[in-house]
């Protein structure tokens, strides 16, 4: 799953979340606009000084993972970066090919990042399908 701390104004925020929408992404989306604990977290934690900030994170009850992610970034997250990184993530995707995508999890995805096979197939998969669609 991922978690979004964006502004509702800034128009990479904007981007992010549109993206995010448009591939169907499994994403809890939190507004950090009045929120300068968050913040101070982020320049603090990942020298990360801008919104959005794209994680990866445990798959976990929603209702208690938005209870702490509103206060504290969950220590058990991974950060992706910004607007650009989290697109350029997306776009490498689609280079993915079906028939690597487990030996590509196993090597790069499971021991770096906190996120599931299943999760990853489906954002591998929701990425690929909408990308062919559209082109």
């Amino acid at each position: 799953m991922l978690l979004l701390y964006y502004k509702p104004y800034c128009p990479y925020s904007i981007k992010s979340d549109k993206l995010i929408t448009k591939l169907s992404l499994p994403c809890l989306k939190i507004n950090i606009d009045n929120n300068n604990n968050i913040q101070l977290q982020l320049d603090k934690n990942y020298g990360h000084t801008t919104v959005p900030a794209v994680f990866f994170i445990k798959d976990d009850d929603n209702a208690s993972l938005l209870n702490k992610a509103n206060t504290e970034i969950p220590s058990e997250s991974i950060f992706i970066g910004g607007n650009d990184a989290f697109t350029e993530f997306i776009k490498n995707i689609d280079k993915l090919k079906q028939d690597n995508i487990r030996k590509i999890y196993l090597k790069y995805i499971k021991n770096d990042y906190d996120i599931s096979y299943k999760n990853f197939l489906i954002i591998a998969n929701n990425y690929h399908s909408h990308y062919h669609k559209s082109n």
